[in-house]
């Protein structure tokens, strides 16, 4: 069932016995999905589209799709071993980039129900460890970490790089920015701001960093909606946020697009020992390897 981050336990039976049954050489229940799903990719042709990968984990190519269903996705297994096969439904009305991950997510449950039958063909509450390593795994179906780092290495950071690397993998901005910081290439946080009736603006969602209710100068987001940058805007500003007696301000480098109904921002704080180089959303070509950003 797919859901999103959270925090969850270091391990779990689930994830020692993946561990164990795995086939490889791994200490932990993240690199024993990621090798799974790494061998299923090679095995299979690396493809774009996750249903390319039902008929080896032995899923029915008929996926329903419905109207109430209170999860992204489930699969549901046909008998009681993994050779009887599953059915998968999908919750109706997702992105095409969101319903591209459940789906991924999805099949990366068949794995736990091959290596761990007497765990998962039994009633069972949900394991939070098995979701989270299931998101692991649709990261690493729809963008192998190897493919991220070549497609990524040459790009300048920036929205429009962002949004073509997306494209590219299929998937959307916000997975592609959180792909890129675990591949540890951008150091960026990602921010969609809503214009509110009286024209203020407040944060939609954020991807990257600390959570907080964050604040951005009014103006910067105001010319932009307005187009007064003629698509992008890059600058130098402060953001900041206050939650109860705590408050944090950072002072980043931005670079800020209207989408749709939404102002898009890419904001990072450049290091103090390289403060006195452009930063990277201002540069052509990304710095060589070894350089932080």
């Amino acid at each position: 069932m797919g859901k999103p981050r959270s925090s969850s336990p270091v391990s779990s039976p689930m994830g020692e016995l993946l561990v164990q049954r795995c086939g490889f050489d791994v200490g932990t229940p993240e690199d024993a999905i990621r090798a799974l799903v790494s061998k299923l990719v090679a095995t299979e042709g690396n493809h774009r589209d996750p249903q390319c990968y039902f008929a080896a984990r032995r899923i029915d190519p008929k996926v329903a799709i419905v109207d109430d269903l209170p999860c992204d996705g489930v699969i549901e297994p046909k008998g009681h071993t993994f050779t009887d096969g599953f059915m998968m439904r999908l919750r109706s009305r997702q992105s095409e980039g969101r319903l591209r991950f459940t789906t991924a997510h999805e099949v990366c449950h068949t794995f736990f129900y091959e290596l761990v039958p007497e765990l998962k063909f039994r009633l069972h509450i949900t394991d939070p460890l098995e979701e989270r390593l299931c998101n692991i795994g649709a990261e690493e179906m729809l963008m192998p970490l190897a493919r991220v780092k070549t497609e990524a290495q040459d790009m300048p950071v920036s929205l429009d790089s962002l949004a073509q690397l997306a494209e590219h993998f299929g998937v959307s901005p916000s997975a592609m920015l959180l792909r890129l910081r675990q591949a540890r290439l951008w150091r960026y946080e990602l921010a969609y701001w809503h214009r509110m009736v009286d024209g203020s603006f407040v944060l939609d969602r954020k991807m990257g960093g600390v959570k907080a209710n964050w604040k951005m100068d009014s103006s910067i987001l105001e010319n932009v909606w307005e187009g007064r940058g003629k698509g992008s805007v890059s600058g130098v500003t402060t953001v900041y946020f206050e939650r109860g007696a705590i408050s944090a301000a950072e002072r980043v480098y931005y670079q800020a697009k209207r989408q749709g109904g939404s102002v898009v921002t890419l904001w990072g704080r450049w290091k103090l020992a390289k403060r006195e180089k452009a930063p990277q959303l201002f540069r052509t070509k990304r710095p060589r390897t070894g350089s932080r950003q």
